[in-house]
């Protein structure tokens, strides 16, 4: 009989490592009419470790499949993309019988890592070092460019306080030694944070660790405790401010400003105000100035507010909203007059008014389906006209999908009627709105569409307007492209005269690359097809401007090692198609911007008409855009720990041909007191045109804040006192501090998880702590047994003492008597017994944990132990008698097991023949 020798060896052709340890699944199969045995190999390329032999033997029956995993680790990561695994399957007498070769994919990923791997460690006394001990680690495919920031919100000043920049290649880590000084204000609180963020050359965090550091101090303040400010700067959203314009000039402007935010009762009161004293004005102007009073579901305003609607709207007048979360419902009604001025003293004719109400269902719950109406009635006097607007926007699909699909709809009617003196206007115009849209995920593509149309006498925001667009788009790691289509066309219509009829109509068709150069580096490539056209009346007619146009734009940035330098480019050009006389032109523009660390200078030229409005501000100044060029540098300084905030600018604009300006400021704020700051700036401009008239103006501003008290939380302020410990170790245990009694110093222990030590004395307080329940613990120390007690601080100082006694620890075990189908029912558990451990003078009551376990310590004595039968169940029972024990300080005592026994069934036995 003939053998086949057929062995197939099946593996993938690819792997793919998308970390340091990967595994894969081998399988060989016997197809042949008798039993195998060999053996299979393993060849790996540099860089990747096999997890176990790189050999094993097979034995196989015939017609078996035989199946192993392989486990790898990748020690160079970025140079394994490419590269093969190779297998080998021999028989036993080492005759190849197969090859397989499995090509290595690595992608392109970042997977930087950051370990905390400090010593334990604690804040004791100041001039004492932290020292941090950082590990980080790059498992991802590429080089990277790390920078770590050390940063404290605990810290006066600035939070973040060190930085530490390197080049880690792939698959290789580092350790980042660093030490702390131990600082006065960071024993003030409890724990002291310190956050290290690895961030990338792109400022993207990578990773990031916190290491939190507690306090041991004898005396606390629990005010500073939670505070995340320095004293000397303090916030408050509760300020009075005067502020003063053009102090050097004859027309000055003041300014008086205030907000605030204060309890009243169960709500709260907010109110801002601005008062302007204009010279030569008798009376000040009083805008932006309102009122609010919030309580639990509901919030009413009075004074100016502006409504962000479907229609904007502004004025003076009353606003009511409430909000139900619980129901998911949410509405907001309000009434106001069209006057900017709160009492109107230069407002005397009548300008109308506004109605208006809104109302949102499924804002807050997942599976509903979010919805927004909108009514308003508008009066305009100013323009002779009426509108009525409803509006209606709503989610198509539930927000549980938006992560794959999201579809909005929006739906709008209106009317708005004519009631002024012209003939020629018609006295109704009905309007509509209606839009769709749409962002989706489909096999990582991100399609995006936007729709919306509106009459040319639809009295919302978007009047007389058509926008579509239309974009697909997709990301490769670091590169995306993308393509998109924009049309928009805005037509409006009005009835008063003293709108400008006014049309532009937009088409562009434009994609989008962008791509990293280096790892410091990126350019960003833009092509487009362009089509304009703007309609504009006036005296002599109408202008109508048409243009098509042909643009490239990149942009390419670049940042250093460092981190310290960025530099953006925007560099465009056009070659446009003037359609009123058929004259096409090469037109381009570039804008620039660096900065470094405070220092910013931005700059921009522009050379040709680059689009239809170009067009038409040339057609206005009978002459063709001229080069335009612009230059501004800045630089902020601060100092004094950032009491002091300073920065200076300087930009200078030029038309060729046309006209020139210059604008010079510096500006500062200056904090003088916690809660004072004074402010200034300074402003020169200088103005040419072309006939070379030149004018010059100056604005000098002075002003000054005072912060206001600011109550944080709406409830009533706590009543606080001192909780004063005083610790001493009991050597006759009587509990009282008496002769051969001595304090204990520096011991620690916690105070409702809050650390603190004895002093010289034995002694710690803790001030200005809230009414109410605090939970001590003493940890064991040598042979004197920790202690934990309870107290309630109910009055100004309250002394606590805390007597330490020399002990031992009593272990011990339960054992429970239980045979299946023998015993009787009882509960198996075992954390339901209590051992007693009796004393002369008290009783302490030892609880068994999952295991049947004991374990207590006990002051030093005599003590008679037996377990508590009240524990016991009906059909239990404990065997033995009470146990009579010594504990001596820093002995353990291990007693044997308390035997638990459940009671036997009832058998009923029956003979043969009875």
């Amino acid at each position: 009989m003939q053998i086949k020798s057929t062995i197939v060896l099946k593996v993938d052709s690819s792997f793919v490592l998308n970390a340091e340890l990967g595994s894969m699944v081998i399988s060989i199969h016997n197809d042949s009419d008798s039993s195998f045995l060999g053996q299979i190999s393993l060849v790996l390329p540099p860089g990747l470790e096999l997890l176990g032999k790189p050999e094993r033997a097979i034995s196989l029956a015939k017609g078996k499949s035989w199946y192993t995993s392989i486990k790898v680790r990748a020690t160079k990561l970025h140079v394994l993309n490419a590269k093969e695994m190779v297998f080998h399957l021999r028989d036993k007498q080492g005759k190849l019988l197969n090859t397989s070769r499995v090509q290595l994919i690595v992608p392109v990923f970042q997977s930087i890592k950051l370990h905390n791997e400090s010593v334990f460690q604690v804040l004791k006394n100041v001039g004492d070092s932290l020292y941090l001990k950082i590990r980080v680690s790059n498992s991802g495919s590429t080089n990277e460019q790390i920078k770590l920031l050390f940063s404290s919100p605990n810290r006066v000043g600035r939070s973040d306080f060190m930085e530490k920049s390197f080049f880690l290649k792939s698959s290789r880590d580092t350790v980042i030694f660093l030490s702390i000084l131990q600082e006065k204000f960071m024993l003030a609180r409890a724990h002291y944070t310190i956050t290290v963020s690895g961030l990338s050359e792109e400022n993207d965090v990578l990773d990031q660790v916190t290491l939190n550091f507690s306090s041991l101090v004898s005396e606390r303040d629990y005010r500073s405790l939670f505070s995340t400010l320095d004293r000397n700067l303090i916030y408050s959203p509760n300020y009075l401010e005067w502020q003063g314009n053009h102090m050097l000039s004859k027309r000055k402007t003041h300014f008086l400003r205030s907000e605030g935010k204060y309890t009243v009762g169960e709500g709260r009161i907010s109110y801002a105000a601005v008062l302007t004293k204009l010279d030569g004005l008798t009376y000040p102007l009083l805008n932006n100035t309102f009122i609010d009073y919030e309580q639990r579901k509901f919030k009413i305003t009075l004074g100016n507010f502006q409504e962000d609607l479907e229609q904007s709207l502004f004025g003076r007048g009353i606003r009511f909203q409430q909000i139900d979360t619980l129901k998911d419902i949410g509405f907001v009604v309000g009434l106001m007059e069209r006057k900017s001025d709160l009492i109107a003293a230069y407002e005397q004719q009548y300008a109308g008014f506004s109605v208006f109400g809104k109302m949102q269902l499924g804002q807050f719950h997942p599976n509903r389906k979010y919805y927004e109406g909108q009514v308003i009635f508008d009066r305009n006097v100013l323009d002779s006209s009426s509108s009525l607007l409803w509006s209606n926007n709503f989610e198509i699909v539930p927000k549980k999908y938006e992560s794959v699909l999201r579809i909005n709809g929006f739906l709008a009617s209106g009317v708005q009627q004519y009631f002024g003196n012209n003939a020629n206007y018609e006295q109704v115009k009905p309007s509509v709105a209606l839009g769709v849209k749409m962002d989706s995920k489909w096999k990582k593509f991100l399609i995006q569409s936007e729709n919306f149309y509106s009459s040319s006498y639809y009295p919302g925001n978007k009047r007389g307007s058509t926008h579509i667009t239309q974009r697909i788009g997709k990301n490769w790691g670091r590169k995306m492209a993308h393509v998109r289509y924009t049309y928009m066309n805005y037509t409006p219509a009005f009835f008063g005269v003293q709108y400008i009829n006014f049309s532009n109509e937009i088409s562009r068709l434009e994609g989008t690359i962008f791509l990293p150069m280096t790892n410091f580096s990126s350019i960003g490539i833009t092509p487009s097809y362009n089509q304009d056209r703007s309609i504009i009346t006036t005296k002599s007619g109408e202008q109508d401007f048409r243009s098509q146009s042909w643009r490239l734009q990149s942009i390419w940035n670049k940042r250093t090692a460092n981190l310290k330098h960025h530099i953006n480019l925007i560099i465009e050009g056009a070659y446009l198609t003037n359609l009123k006389n058929k004259q096409s032109q090469l037109a381009y523009r570039a804008d620039l911007n660096y900065n470094f660390q405070n220092f910013g200078l931005n700059a921009n030229y522009q050379k040709g008409e680059l689009q239809a409005n170009d067009l038409m501000r040339a057609s206005f100044f009978l002459s063709n855009a001229g080069d335009q060029f612009s230059i501004g540098m800045r630089y902020d300084g601060r100092l004094f720990e950032d009491r002091l905030l300073w920065s200076c600018a300087l930009t200078t604009n030029q038309q060729v041909g046309f006209s020139t300006s210059m604008v010079s400021s510096m500006q500062m704020r200056y904090r003088i007191r916690p809660m004072t700051e004074i402010t200034g700036m300074v402003q020169l401009s200088r103005f040419q045109i072309a006939n070379n008239q030149t004018y010059l103006q100056e604005n000098s501003r002075f002003g000054i804040r005072q912060l206001l008290n600011y109550q944080k939380d709406p409830k009533q302020r706590q009543q606080t006192g001192e909780l004063r410990v005083f610790c001493f170790y009991d050597h006759n245990q009587n509990d009282v501090f008496d002769a051969g009694d001595v304090p204990a110093v520096g011991y620690h222990f916690t105070i409702n998880d809050l650390m603190l030590f004895t002093g010289k004395d034995g002694r710690a307080k803790f001030k200005n702590l809230p009414y109410g329940e605090y939970a001590l613990f003493f940890a064991q120390k040598g042979s004197f047994m920790p202690c934990h007690l309870t107290t309630v601080l109910n009055k100004k100082s309250l002394m606590v003492e805390v007597p330490l006694k020399r002990g031992g620890t009593l272990k011990s075990q339960v054992r429970l008597e239980y045979f299946s189908g023998i015993s009787m029912d009882a509960d198996l558990n075992l954390d339901r017994f209590t051992l007693l451990a009796i004393a002369s003078d008290k009783t302490y009551r030892i609880s068994s944990d999952q295991y049947g376990k004991f374990e207590r310590n006990l002051p030093e004595g005599e003590y008679e132990l037996k377990l508590d039968d009240v524990n016991l169940g009906t059909n239990e029972s404990w065997i033995g008698q009470a146990t009579r024990v010594s504990i001596l300080p820093g002995e353990t005592k291990n007693i044997p097991a308390f035997v638990v026994k459940v009671k036997s069934k009832r058998v009923e036995v029956k003979r043969f023949g009875q």
